[in-house]
């Protein structure tokens, strides 16, 4: 069940890839448990969401999307390429494609291409974040961080506001008061927390201070089953 997997995988970072926190099953495991009963409505919008990276994806990489480039670049025909798809590779590519319309991405398609490749072969911290341990929070934390930028420095600011607040934010907030909105008991650990936004980013509530409130991950999930 690999392919329902990464399905899962794409889900969860797309969902809440900066308040990742190890181990990856605990992870994976909110997320079914979070849209184990979805509507006919989220169910056709999240697979549009993951139909559209597929296909950016292979316009972008074709059938070398997810594998690892182990030496050359992508010019040389003694370029070595793994035979399977790298998991790490394959969550922030397909998330960071979220972020972007198809017509932000095709016209950039070699730059792209050409950064990630560069990373892969050149860039020391990326490359150790996609070989070893590559479950641990600060390596999940920071392949994220890096591509994130490569794309902005090639495509420029995504034009929609981010799904999830920022994680200084989210200490900000629980720094001055760590009660949840919702359930109104106090949150024991920055772990445990999420910001929730105040009207609903599926509503058209925005990603900003104004809008965000600090909520216990249980309940901000619960709450969104519920409004679903």
């Amino acid at each position: 069940m690999l392919d329902c997997e990464m399905i899962l995988r794409f889900f969860a970072f797309y969902h809440g890839s900066n308040t990742y926190s190890a181990p990856m099953s605990k992870f994976l495991n909110n997320e079914a448990n979070t849209y184990q009963n979805p509507s006919l409505e989220t169910i056709g919008t999240l697979r549009q969401v993951f139909n559209k990276s597929v296909k950016m994806s292979l316009t972008v990489f074709g059938d070398q999307a997810f594998k690892r480039l182990e030496a050359g670049n992508q010019k040389d025909p003694n370029a070595k390429f793994e035979q399977k798809s790298n998991m790490s590779l394959f969550d922030v590519v397909m998330v960071g494609f979220t972020r972007y319309e198809p017509r932000d991405i095709v016209p950039k398609s070699d730059a792209i291409r050409s950064k990630l490749y560069e990373l892969m072969t050149t860039n020391e911290e990326f490359k150790d974040t996609i070989i070893l341990s590559t479950s641990s929070k600060n390596k999940v934390q920071k392949r994220f961080l890096i591509w994130f930028n490569a794309l902005n420095e090639i495509i420029g600011t995504p034009e929609k506001d981010l799904r999830c607040f920022s994680n200084a934010f989210r200490q900000q907030l629980y720094d001055a008061d760590s009660t949840c909105c919702i359930c109104k008991q106090k949150i024991m650990s920055l772990e445990d927390s999420v910001v929730h936004h105040y009207i609903a980013y599926s509503r058209g509530g925005s990603t900003d201070a104004d809008n965000g409130r600090l909520a216990h991950r249980y309940c901000n999930y619960a709450l969104g089953n519920r409004e679903q």
